[in-house]
């Protein structure tokens, strides 16, 4: 059998790119009859009727980024006979093994919605996986508005990059910070995600859409997920979009742990736990008026903490 990676998913085939054969077309595989279960894409969309069958059945499916093993019934066809263990799975999109999410918002066109920032780093933060943020289209507003959104974002932990997919700006340090490792991009349409993966893996033309001058957000152009190779070493997917939004799974004292500049003063509030909300002698509230903490970033905090509060526990 051969080792490889499934690189694209569709109308029930899988093509797997083998180990060895990178210079190659992907080989197209069925799944071994075992393993034809309900996908977590599927089980979302089973809704009321039959979803109690779909949720109670297993998740091994073979998903894009799935490391498997091979059984070649010719030089391009061939049965997926085995799925290894995965460090990682996502839902929406459903990919897996994924270790690093770049969350790209755009400088302007469309606006950033420093809300929906600060949500999407909680969320990607919460399934404990590396972090870039990418803010793209800096060629279309000043140098110091740019740089003064990446310090906001920087002083708070994040390592942040400034990028113009139109003209090449910082896409050899985007790119840079992709080898080696499986990637994928986060973020609204419209601020330029396949651009900038156009940009990091010439050669593959991926569909890009304009921003609607009526709703002022993007036209999403990707249909399903892919992976695309890197030079170097390492792997970027393309996806319909990553729309997990929700702070679903995280309870209420967790969610401080989630915001890289609180870490230095979890452990001195007067309280324990503490919610950093209306509790006396609390140090990250302490830091706030200090101005070591951001304004707009704590109140995003306090809108999260209250919509978990407001989740039923399941």
């Amino acid at each position: 059998m051969q080792d490889g990676v499934v690189v694209r998913a569709y109308s029930g085939f899988y093509y797997v790119q083998l180990a060895g054969r990178e210079a190659e077309a992907p080989v197209e595989c069925t799944l071994r009859g075992r393993f034809r279960q309900h996908s977590p894409e599927e089980k979302i969309r089973a809704g009321g009727r039959g979803a109690g069958k779909a949720a109670n059945s297993a998740t091994l499916v073979a998903l894009v980024g799935d490391r498997v093993k091979v059984q070649l019934a010719d030089s391009t066809h061939g049965v997926i006979e085995a799925i290894q263990e995965r460090r990682s799975e996502l839902a929406r999109p459903a990919l897996a093994n994924v270790e690093q999410v770049v969350v790209v918002f755009a400088v302007t066109s469309p606006e950033p919605n420093l809300a929906l920032v600060d949500r999407l780093l909680a969320v990607v933060a919460a399934r404990d996986l590396q972090i870039i943020l990418c803010f793209n289209k800096i060629d279309l507003t000043d140098r110091q508005a740019s740089k003064t959104l990446a310090l906001t974002y920087e002083e708070a932990g994040y390592r942040v990059i400034l990028t113009s997919a139109k003209k090449g700006a910082n896409i050899g340090r985007l790119r840079e910070a992709l080898q080696g490792r499986l990637s994928t991009f986060a973020g609204p349409s419209g601020v330029g995600k396949s651009a900038l993966l156009n940009a990091v893996c010439p050669g593959h033309q991926l569909v890009t859409g304009e921003v609607s001058d009526k709703i002022r957000r993007g036209r999403h152009t990707t249909r399903y997920a892919q992976l695309l190779p890197l030079e170097g070493g390492g792997w970027v997917a393309d996806t319909p979009g990553f729309s997990q939004l929700e702070l679903s799974g995280i309870s209420p004292g967790e969610l401080s742990f989630l915001f890289p500049e609180f870490e230095p003063y979890l452990g001195e509030c007067r309280f324990q736990p503490c919610f950093h909300d209306q509790e006396p002698d609390c140090a990250v509230k302490r830091a706030l008026r200090d101005g070591k903490i951001n304004p707009i970033r704590y109140e995003h905090y306090l809108e999260f903490l209250k919509d978990l509060r407001a989740q039923k526990p399941w």
